[in-house]
This record gives C-alpha cells, structure tokens and sequence, in this order.
C-alpha cells in the first residue's frame, strides 16, 4: 500500500511539472524544414519578448509593413555566419530593412549566447531591432552586444536542417498559463517598457559618472570638469593657438585603468601618434581633452566609459564599462 501510495504521488508530481513546463510564452516557427519553438524569457527580457512577439503578431506598424500584417510570415534565413548562428526575419530578405523602432538591449549574465538560443540584433548600442538569430554555437563573445531572449524546446533536428534561403512561413505566438497570459503584447506596451528600460539606463550611467568623479577628486583634488563629463588636469601648460577641427594633433601618452594599469603607451624613443581634429581615431574624450591643450602642455585626461569605449569590451583588451586615465603630451599642432 505505502508503495502504492509512493508511486501515485511521483506520478502526480511528474504530472504537475509536465503541466508547469508548458507554461510560458512560445515562439512557434513553420519553416520549410518543419517546425521549432521557442521559450521565451518574459520575466528577465519584458522588452524584448514584448517588441519580438508584437512584431510577430503584426502589432506594430513599419515602413516595411505598413499595414500591420505578421512581420515574420514568409520571410528567409539570409545568413549563416560560420555555422554558428542562422540570422533571419527581415522583410527585406538582406537585413537592410528598417523597423521604425528600436529598442535598448537587455544584457546580463544570466541569459548568454550557448547553443539552440534565440537572439535579436542590432547596428550598435540601443538599437535592437527586428533581425533575429539562432544560435548552433557558443557565441560568448556576443553576450555584451546582443539581447539573448530565449531557448529551443522543440525542433532541434530541424534548426541544424535549416539553410540560407529556406522559408519561415510563420511565427504564432503562444501564451500559456495565467502569468503568460496576462503578459500584455502590443505596441503600446512595448513603449512603456522602453521608456522605463532607457531611464533605468541614463539612471545607471549618471550614477557610474557621479562615482568616477568623486573618484577623480579624491586623488586629484584641482582636477576640472567639463559639460560632457570629461575631468583633466593640467600638469604642464603649452603655448600657441587653441586646436580647430582639420588640425593634424601629434602626440604622445601612457593610458592606463583607474587601478593603474597601464594598458597602452606611445612615449619616448621618437614615439608618438597622429590624428586629425573631427576625424579622429581616439575615442570622443580624449579628442575633447587633446582640443582643449596646446602645443608642448601635459595633461591627465579622466575619461568616463560615456566618452571612451561604452558599454562593451574593446578588442579584449578594454572591459566593459571601463573608465580611462590617459596621460597625454601634445607635441604638434598642423594647421
């Protein structure tokens, strides 16, 4: 009897769980090869699923479809990039096409680029649009650029089949569960969420810039501040005419991270570097800080991540975030 009892109750909770797993909103795609869906992560990527599922719906309208029909419906895998992910879902059928709307990306560590994920891309930062991904890969050197949205939990044996060209005669969104449900997909939510996702993003980055400057102060007291954010300190003054745009600036330097660092230098030995004002290689603050210098000054230029290399990684050698210390000399000035 107590064995009896036993199993029933494994049954029941095998049961439940089965019942549970079906819960949540679903991506199902028709392609000429068969069938796959998709989870998707509503809880941890509101945005996204929003703007993905509404697109899908033909709840917002583009200039690519102006009348509001399913944006996805008969569209075409167009790329696969060295087999490690299937790119598709642009009208356009080249990813040239134009969503009118964009939304800010939506990265952290707890969705990332493993294989049989769904993603969407963007040109840069906070322009997240309607081209989609497909991972077959580990991509992790995506995670900081692209938003992952969600897993595959049916058609794995379809998603390898799939090849550039092949068709996606439809996406139909699934909301399953009372939690799903009440999920609200339509253009006006998708508008909420992005306001409130880009305050929560200029929120984030005035506090990281208020902290970079107390931290700036703190060791160097006489430090100044311009409007954009960039803090410099003069240690030898020069003598000439102030920088224009199309001046060829020659200069020499030691950039380094907040705890010293030094990731990168160009000094002595006859080294320097050139760029020119308006056209410049260096990020946007340290061309700020090289405009406010003459020929022959020296100055610590302290660079927020907002006027040097962003959100993202650099060539892995720049983090994420990363704020910069560069001690710059300018040499010449070509008019």
């Amino acid at each position: 009897m107590k064995w009896l009892f036993t199993s029933w109750f494994l049954f029941c909770s095998l049961l439940v769980s089965s019942l549970q797993a079906q819960e949540g909103i679903f991506a199902e795609f028709q392609t000429d090869k068969g069938k796959l869906v998709y989870e998707l992560d509503y809880v941890h990527r509101p945005l996204t699923v929003c703007y993905f599922a509404a697109l899908a719906k033909g709840l917002i309208k583009t200039p690519m479809n102006p009348k509001g029909e399913p944006l996805y419906n008969k569209t075409i895998f167009y790329r696969n990039y060295k087999d490690e992910y299937l790119m598709g879902g642009d009208p356009n059928g080249d990813g040239t096409g134009n969503p009118n709307l964009f939304i800010h990306e939506e990265i952290d560590t707890f969705l990332t680029h493993e294989p049989h994920r769904i993603c969407l891309s963007n040109q840069m930062l906070n322009t997240t649009g309607h081209i989609f991904y497909l991972t077959k890969k580990p991509c992790h050197r995506l995670d900081e650029k692209f938003t992952v949205f969600g897993k595959l939990v049916e058609g794995l044996e379809i998603l390898y089949q799939l090849k550039v060209g092949d068709t996606i005669q439809s996406v139909k969104i699934i909301q399953k569960g009372k939690a799903a449900k009440a999920f609200k997909i339509n253009e006006e939510n998708v508008k909420e969420l992005l306001a409130a996702r880009v305050k929560n993003w200029f929120d984030s980055r005035n506090r990281d810039i208020a902290f970079f400057h107390e931290w700036v102060l703190k060791q160097y007291p006489n430090a100044k501040k311009t409007i954009s954010g960039l803090m410099y300190l003069p240690l030898e003054e020069g003598s000439g005419d102030n920088i224009k745009e199309g001046d060829v600036v020659t200069f020499s330097y030691i950039a380094k991270f907040m705890d010293g660092t030094v990731f990168d230098q160009m000094i002595g030995d006859n080294k320097s570097s050139t760029t020119t004002i308006g056209k410049s290689t260096v990020v946007r603050g340290w061309e700020e800080g090289l405009k406010l210098m003459k020929p022959g000054a020296k100055y610590l230029l302290f660079i927020p991540y907002t006027l040097g290399y962003g959100e993202t990684s650099f060539k892995d050698v720049i983090p994420p975030k990363c704020n910069l210390i560069i001690e710059t000399n300018l040499i010449s000035v070509k008019k």
